[in-house]
């Protein structure tokens, strides 16, 4: 008994049978049917609950198949060549055999192999939402715990933080509310499972403060927008607001820069909402053209003051006035003006002031000699007396050959003829000038080139001045050779007119003739050219 064959096919037996004289033998043919080989593999190891896939290695024609899957597999058996899906509900080493039997000898071959399942985790968790996304969500891990565990969050949109690697997470905040979709996985490393769980977080109640604004000083503004059912309204600061618990309330701050803040209650919720608006209050237009002003004519000056950031400017009249829209315009009048300046913010009440530009005239400065001649004749070496009136403070000039150029009534003894030039200051400190001629003779003739016949006072007639002359003769002749003037007195001049008709003639040059003799015997003779100007 117990004879095995390592091949299949005919065997052909011998049976002999001896003793100590005689033998005999047998023989007989045996056919040996050849035993199928069983063997598999699996893609375990695996975690519970998730598909175990089985394949057939072994002899695969004629053939059929036992499986059977070890505890806690589903299904617990299987015929399939290939058995796929199979699913293990608990942790552990699972063992597998597979009987294959060849369908025409009925020979078979067992094979028991081992393959190890893992555990899943269970993944779930509880929180406590509903509730506001500004008062945060706890959550509770309520699947599989334990430091063997690694845990991993994600709560979903506008959720602060996102993410987290807590087992159980608290204080996840949501900047708006509705409906949350949180997973959690749970993983050894080897096995892990999800959990996909909804929340509801309360919407966020509607909140709008209004636009920050700008305000005239001491003026009012409404702010907040208008009342939705169901909220209510706290303002804070309330002291400078009619009413602190309604939605739109009546503003009057009282600082410059005030920041109001709103905090809305959904009643139905308890969720509240918080808003800020800044109302600036401009301050009072200050409306300053400055202290009253004196100037002398045909001066300028500024008036008004510094700029004030913000504030428009307008000055009236117009008269003497250049940039009237500038805070401290420079203003000429040509007699006293009151000036007003209109000022505001805009929008804002507009506030004036006045300033009133008292104008002085030019002073009357006349510079004659003491006899009231605007021409002072002397001779060389001696002193002509100048007088100046019309101010208080007088300056000469030239100085040089002035006893005193600082005084009313210089004495002055010049070389040669000088015009003299004084500068008046009267008490309010405006100045003018006027000049006065002293004409020096050398013993002879002066014949001046030019005179202005234009009935000012000055220089109107064209005089020859002679020093002790004896006889004297003064001829003047038109551009034709026409003789227009005839005079034999040397204190006798021409008048710019035709002689003896009183029409005047016009500018340009004149011949001139003049003879006589001095009392020194001495005779003369001279002709010239005078211009005429009118």
């Amino acid at each position: 008994t117990g004879i095995t064959y390592n091949s299949s096919g005919n065997k052909l037996i011998s049976f002999t049978i001896s003793n100590a004289n005689c033998s005999n033998n047998a023989t007989a043919s045996l056919y040996v049917e050849e035993t199928p080989i069983a063997d598999f593999t699996s893609d375990a190891p695996q975690c519970t609950g998730l598909p175990v896939n089985f394949t057939n290695i072994g002899d695969s024609v004629n053939v059929s198949y036992e499986w059977t899957f070890g505890e806690n597999g589903t299904p617990a058996n299987s015929v399939e060549e290939d058995p796929l899906g199979i699913i293990y509900s608990l942790e552990g080493t699972k063992e597998i055999q597979l009987i294959t039997t060849n369908v025409n000898s009925g020979c078979t071959d067992t094979i028991v192999k081992t393959i190890t399942i893992n555990q899943t985790p269970d993944v779930s968790f509880t929180s406590t939402a509903p509730v506001c996304g500004n008062n945060g969500v706890d959550f509770q891990n309520t699947g599989s715990s334990g430091s063997e565990w690694n845990f991993t969050w994600d709560f979903g949109e506008n959720a602060m933080p996102t993410s987290s690697t807590a087992e159980n997470p608290v204080g996840i905040m949501y900047s708006e509310g509705g409906l949350k979709t949180v997973n959690l996985q749970i993983t050894d490393g080897t096995c892990s499972n999800t959990y996909f769980g909804a929340i509801q977080i309360h919407e966020f109640p509607e909140i709008n403060a209004g636009i920050d604004t700008t305000i005239c000083a001491d003026a009012s503004v409404q702010i907040g927008t208008p009342e939705i059912i169901g909220y209510t309204y706290q303002w804070t600061p309330s002291a400078t607001l009619d009413q602190g618990n309604i939605a739109q309330p009546t503003a009057s701050p009282e600082a410059q820069i005030t920041q109001y803040k709103l905090l809305v209650t959904d009643a139905a919720t308890s969720c509240t909402s918080l808003d800020t608006i800044i109302v600036s209050m401009l301050p009072p237009a200050i409306a300053d053209a400055g202290p009253d002003l004196e100037i002398c004519f045909g001066d300028s000056i500024q008036i008004g003051t510094a700029l004030i950031e913000g504030q428009t400017y307008l000055w009236t009249p117009n008269s003497g006035l250049i940039e009237n829209e500038r805070p401290n315009p420079v203003v000429s009048p040509e007699s006293t003006l009151i000036y007003t300046v209109h000022t505001n913010f805009a929008g804002c009440d507009t506030v004036r002031d006045d300033v009133r530009v008292i104008v002085h005239p030019l002073p009357d400065i006349k510079a004659t000699g003491t006899n009231n001649q605007d021409t002072v004749e002397t001779a060389q070496g001696d002193v002509a007396q100048l007088l100046a009136t019309g101010g208080i403070q007088y300056e000469w000039l030239p100085a040089e050959s002035l006893d005193n150029s600082w005084i009313y009534n210089p004495s002055a003894s010049p070389d040669a003829t000088t015009l003299y030039t004084v500068t008046g200051t009267d008490v309010y400190g405006c100045v003018n000038s006027d000049d006065v001629l002293v004409l020096v003779r050398i013993p002879g003739l002066y014949i001046p080139s030019a005179f202005t016949p234009n009935d000012d006072g000055r220089n109107d007639v064209f005089y020859i001045r002679s020093k002790g002359t004896v006889h004297f003769e003064l001829n003047v002749f038109n551009r034709n050779g026409a003789l227009i003037y005839h005079s034999k007195s040397p204190h006798e001049g021409w008048d710019g007119t035709v002689q003896g008709t009183g029409k005047k003639v016009p500018t340009g040059a004149y011949l001139y003739q003049t003879k006589g003799e001095f009392s020194d015997g001495e005779k003369f003779n001279d002709s010239g050219v005078i211009n005429l100007i009118r």
